[in-house]
């Protein structure tokens, strides 16, 4: 064990994480986190912990990957600014974040089983620096010159709409894609995205899934971080992660993750709207007419994207004045824009960490033998416990539980050999097992219940400090 207790010391270390940051994160207290780099025998779920924290599988956190990895960089990035790691444990952020770097690897685990590498046939451009100056016009005019060039690889003609943004992203550049929404992930953040092992997305569905116009921007803000700010945090691009908040946290300055990352952020949003309502395009509906709210509605069905986005771009392509923009937003509020059935609507089967794409690349997996059934269960979430398709549990949940309430009696209580004196199954799905040791007399004493839940996780003992 000394090279386990070694390998979570420079985990941290190479986090520039102090004990008392890395013991919030991971919801555990200083002591336990001092514990597992010094002594003890670390539990099979503390290293599943650390594994989540730091976006990886459990293999690849044994093999020290987490040390270079995305989720440390971005810890380094953020130690120094006010409130960063706190702000983001506060919203629980980190967790979601962790969860979704965990699929990417355990994704492009299974493409490689698969020999299906995500090695798009599009020629990615190089890393695109921002303009020197901080003009907010010269950083728009590069987001165009970007989307142009992005289109033109494309092979997507410069006046047309893009039909599917979730289809262009997945399908013709081979970026997986994950979906979650606000009660996984704080309203805070519109999405993410990292290019190791693999490139993919994340988006959090604000507002719900119907608003497919919001989806449809999100997806091509990230894709411009993938595209063009892969250097942000250094030549190692393996260290590439981005989290994008939302208009409120970077107003209010949150999450400052790299140098000049609001001119990252005001460049995603251009270069998300110019591929998505491109200029050609805009000129063809407007015309020689000054524009109205039929403009703007025209806009908003053919190429997909919201009422702001569509006047942002009028205002763009015409040169409106602040008094016309005005103008035309309040004519456009009194108009109703039908909005149901878009190309790119998020069906609740696809929301989550287990999505409808992820659970056939796990049963491709099976039926072709490229991974076994334990491989399937770890992907999926699933303990041994649980039934894996047709395929019948190893054995009843409880016994699972009840291992774990006495291997973590012995741990920490430190009162030798106890057992399981019975379990009882609670009404929420978790575990109650009374814990039971045999004195030296032959006689057997109860030592009290412990709670073990159906992530087998355990609740505070409070007669183990009694």
């Amino acid at each position: 064990m000394p090279g386990l207790h070694e390998l979570f010391r420079r985990i941290r270390e190479s986090a520039a994480l102090e004990i008392e940051t890395l013991a919030r994160l991971l919801d555990l207290s200083v002591d336990e986190v001092a514990a597992a780099e010094t002594a003890g025998l670390p539990e099979p779920a503390l290293v599943d912990r650390y594994a989540r924290l730091f976006g990886l599988s459990v293999p690849a956190l044994l093999r020290g990957e987490a040390n270079d990895g995305p989720a440390a960089v971005l810890f380094r990035s953020m130690r120094n600014m006010d409130g960063g790691l706190s702000a983001l444990a506060e919203v629980k952020a980190h967790r979601v974040l962790g969860e979704f770097l965990q699929c990417v690897h355990h994704a492009s685990e299974l493409h490689e089983a698969l020999a299906q590498p995500r090695r798009s046939a599009f020629e990615w451009p190089a890393p695109e620096a921002l303009p020197g100056t901080r003009d907010g016009a010269s950083i728009v005019q590069q987001a165009e010159q970007l989307a142009l060039e992005v289109r033109r690889r494309l092979g997507l003609v410069a006046n047309r709409p893009i039909a599917s943004a979730l289809e262009l992203v997945r399908g013709s550049l081979g970026i997986d894609v994950f979906f979650v929404d606000v009660d996984t992930l704080t309203p805070d953040i519109d999405g993410a995205s990292a290019l190791h092992p693999s490139p993919a997305i994340l988006v959090n569905l604000l507002g719900g899934p119907r608003l497919w116009w919001r989806t449809r921007m999100t997806l091509m803000h990230e894709l411009c971080h993938l595209l063009f700010d892969r250097a942000s945090f250094g030549a190692n691009s393996r260290g590439f992660v981005l989290f994008s908040p939302d208009m409120h946290a970077r107003r209010h300055n949150h999450w400052q993750l790299v140098e000049r990352f609001d001119d990252l952020e005001r460049r995603a949003n251009a270069f998300a709207a110019f591929m998505l309502a491109p200029t050609a395009g805009i000129r063809d509906v407007v015309g020689a007419d000054a524009p109205g709210p039929e403009h703007v509605q025209h806009i908003c069905n053919v190429f997909g994207v919201g009422r702001t986005v569509a006047i942002n771009r009028v205002q763009n392509v015409l040169g409106l004045s602040h008094v016309a923009r005005q103008t035309l937003e309040e004519q456009c509020k009194r108009q109703v824009i039908a909005r149901d059935g878009g190309p790119d609507e998020v069906g609740p089967e696809a929301i989550g960490f287990a999505p409808p794409w992820f659970v056939g690349l796990v049963d491709e997996g099976l039926r072709s033998e490229a991974i076994d059934r334990i491989d399937a269960r770890r992907y999926l979430g699933l303990g041994l416990a649980e039934p894996l398709g047709s395929d019948p549990p190893v054995r009843p949940r409880w016994r699972d539980a009840e291992d774990r309430a006495v291997l973590h009696v012995m741990h920490h209580a430190g009162v030798g050999i106890v057992f399981s004196a019975g379990v009882q199954e609670l009404s929420d799905g978790s575990f109650e097992v009374q814990i039971a040791r045999r004195l030296a007399d032959g006689e057997d004493i109860r030592l009290g219940p412990v709670e073990v839940t159906r992530g087998l996780e355990i609740r505070p003992i409070r007669w183990l400090s009694s």
